[in-house]
Formats: structure tokens, sequence, C-alpha cells
């Protein structure tokens, strides 16, 4: 093989590399290969690096099953990305790697559903693993604050205008708040109103990234399940994220609490092939004992 090839893609403006792992004959990225790939200075360009290995069809043939790992642009691994994973959808359908629209993921967070509808628009599985309790961050301020996980931590406080927040310094600060715990949190801060007909404003401080993304898809989720459960709303919520893309969140099931379904734009920007980078990416490889990038050669 003469280079990597990949994708990059943006759900609703949180952009990826996703990557054919069976094409490329690897899962094993260094933290500094990781870094150099996501860097808008010296590599592609992305908050975070997708890695997709196809598994065959599920048991009744309805199904393709695809493994999915996710990497943050700092090099860190984690559990899922929501807008990452409606890129992964719409990657797989578009390329091959599952002959079905409905697929499921094989996440670190567990098995999830994707859907391909149309075209650059996918849908998601996402269940809340971690019940979202209230915390008194602001005892002085009337800034409601739940922490609890779609997959992975997140925080929401709702605001009245999430664009007077100071994300960068107030979701640094969050992110980071003792009370949770030593992984921290994503911080994403909510639009409060009476009347949730109307999209909703979000702005998020994603984990990883360490800095405000244009849109975040389990943020999306743990908004939506955080109004959920306080307004008792019945209808789906839409959030406009701070790319202008509408995400939609949904309940799966009105019976089952916890359920969503997350609908939204997923774009394949452009694809390439890495050459001029082997050199460097081969050199970065020693620095992680024990993951060598058997694709540069």
């Amino acid at each position: 093989m003469s280079g990597l090839t990949f994708s990059k893609m943006h759900g609703a403006g949180n952009d990826f590399i996703v990557i054919d792992c069976s094409e490329n004959q690897t899962e094993t990225f260094s933290p500094e290969q990781v870094q150099m790939l996501c860097s808008r200075q010296k590599g592609i360009g992305a908050d975070g690096l997708i890695l997709l290995t196809p598994l065959g069809e599920s048991q009744d043939g309805c199904n393709g099953r695809i493994r999915m790992k996710f990497f943050n642009c700092d090099g860190s691994s984690a559990e899922l990305c929501g807008n990452g994973l409606r890129c992964a959808v719409c990657f797989s359908f578009r390329h091959h790697l599952s002959r079905h629209p409905r697929m499921i993921f094989e996440t670190e967070s567990g098995p999830l559903s994707g859907f391909f509808l149309e075209n650059n628009l996918s849908r998601i599985e996402l269940q809340v693993n971690d019940t979202f309790k209230p915390y008194s961050i602001y005892p002085d301020e009337n800034y409601p604050v739940y922490k609890g996980s779609v997959g992975v931590p997140h925080a929401v406080v709702l605001v009245r205008d999430p664009g007077s927040v100071n994300i960068q310094e107030s979701g640094m600060w969050l992110r980071h708040h003792p009370d949770f715990g030593p992984q921290g949190a994503n911080v994403d801060f909510v639009q409060l109103r009476s009347d949730y007909s109307k999209p909703a404003a979000i702005r998020t401080f994603e984990r990883g990234v360490e800095a405000e993304t244009l849109a975040c898809g389990t943020g999306a989720g743990a908004a939506a399940h955080v109004l959920y459960e306080l307004f008792g709303i019945s209808h789906p919520i839409q959030l406009a994220t701070k790319s202008g893309d509408i995400l939609t969140v949904e309940r799966k099931d009105s019976e089952q609490q916890g359920s969503y379904l997350l609908t939204g734009p997923a774009v394949e920007v452009f694809s390439g092939k890495l050459e001029d980078l082997q050199e460097e990416l081969s050199a970065l490889s020693g620095k992680c004992p024990g993951s060598p990038m058997s694709i540069i050669k």
C-alpha cells in the first residue's frame, strides 16, 4: 500500500477524519499520530479520528455490523461520539462497508443502531447510561447544572442566552470541576425557554478537543434528555448548533426512558491519500511502544 486513504467528513460542522480499516489494514494509531492527522496546521485537520472495520451482517441478515473506534484530536480515545457515529453511518453505506441502510455499530459505549436516511442525512440511537443529576455549581445564580452520561459524560447548563456565555472560559472551568471527578465532562450550554416548539440554541465545550466545537451529537442528546425530564415535552426537540445546522432528538420509545434517536446532516467533504506525511507518521509510531503503524511503509 502506497499511502493512507481517508475521507474528511462533518456532522453539523463537527469534523472528522474517517478511515476504512479493512482497506488500510490497520486499527492501530499512536496518540502522536492522531494528533498529527488532526492538526489543522500540519495534517488533515479535524475534531477527531474515526476508524471503521466491517464485521459482516447480523444473524438475521438485516443489518450491517461495523466496529467503530473514536479518538479525540488530542490523541485520547473516547467511548462514543454522536456526530462521528452519524458520519460513520453515511460513510459505511456509501462506501459499501454495509449493504444495508440500517447498521449496528460496536462502540466502546456498547452496540448502537445507525440509519442512513437520504442524501446527507443520518440517524443514530443514543442511550443515557448514567442518570443526570442536579448539581449546585452556581448557588448564587439561576444556572441549573445537570451531569450524567450519554455514552460519554456531559454537564448540561441551562442559560437564557448561550451566545452571551464565554464558552472557552466557563466550559474549561466546568469541564475540570472537582464535582465531576477525574474524567471531567463535556459541557453543554442550552437555551432555557418556556416554548420548545422552535429550535433552542446549544453551545458545547468538548473534552479531548479542549475547546468549543461547532456541534456535539451526544451533547444534543444530553440536552434533550434533561429538557424531556424537566418539562415533560412529548414532541421531538430541535437544537440549533453554532454551525447553524439543526440536530433533532426524539424518544426512541415512549415507554422507555433514556433511549433516543438523533437525526442531522453528515457530509463527506473530500477524500484523499496521504503520501507526504508517511515518513513523519512512521517516525511518530516509535513514540508509542506496541503500536506499530503498519500502513506506513
